[in-house]
């Protein structure tokens, strides 16, 4: 402190009011974010609930492939770059090596994508929290599904947009897994609902076959 004993009150007394003043700011803070909480919990089930059906209808839709890999046969995607195209005999459900290929590459692409979104997006949960982490994924899976409804053989959007969709869709599983802590007696039963729900999300696409099928949506 300063020789002067007067102006060494005077710089204690100002450390002491930006003390007090620090205090109150963390506990005006401590007190929205307890009234947040507050009212979070009161609304757990229906929390659950939103999440539950946004995860079954974006989340894993990669679990669906094998259904989904029918429809794209059926609609005779890549059906262009068989070497029997010409032939009007030809039934869009035959297929042939290089079709195969290109759907396989297809899926291949999907994989990866979401693998990488699971380190990219567990990285942005910490930074951003779930809230712009979770309209970040919705935002990914409607450019792709906008892309994937736009392809043709004369644009072939198909593999980069189911890309888009596949990055998009962990991003809003892993940012769901908070609000198991608003159930602190029954966290892990909440996770493995929303895991469950993940898995789930692969009857979309069993529900959109059938109704192309016999509905030809």
């Amino acid at each position: 402190y300063h020789s002067d004993p007067y102006l060494s009150l005077f710089v204690m007394m100002d450390e002491h009011t930006t003390l007090l003043e620090k205090e109150m700011e963390w506990e005006e803070k401590n007190e929205e974010g307890l009234n947040s909480f507050r009212k979070a919990y009161q609304k757990r089930y229906l929390y659950v609930l939103i999440g539950c059906i946004q995860s079954i209808f974006t989340s894993g839709l990669l679990y669906g492939w094998i259904v989904l890999v029918v429809t794209l046969v059926r609609n005779d995607v890549y059906g262009n770059l068989c070497d029997d195209d010409s032939d009007e005999s030809r039934n869009t459900t035959d297929t042939c090596n290089t079709q195969e290929l290109r759907l396989s590459s297809m899926y291949t692409w999907g994989t990866m994508s979401l693998l990488t979104s699971l380190f990219v997006f567990g990285i942005a949960l910490d930074k951003l929290g779930p809230r712009i982490t979770i309209m970040t994924g919705c935002f990914f899976i409607c450019v792709g599904s906008l892309m994937f409804s736009y392809s043709s053989p004369s644009i072939d959007l198909y593999i980069p947009s189911f890309s888009i969709i596949t990055f998009g869709g962990p991003a809003i599983h892993i940012s769901l897994i908070h609000i198991s802590n608003l159930f602190p007696r029954r966290k892990g039963t909440v996770i493995s609902i929303f895991n469950a729900f993940f898995a789930l999300s692969a009857y979309l696409l069993f529900i959109m076959e059938i109704l192309n099928r016999y509905a030809g949506v």
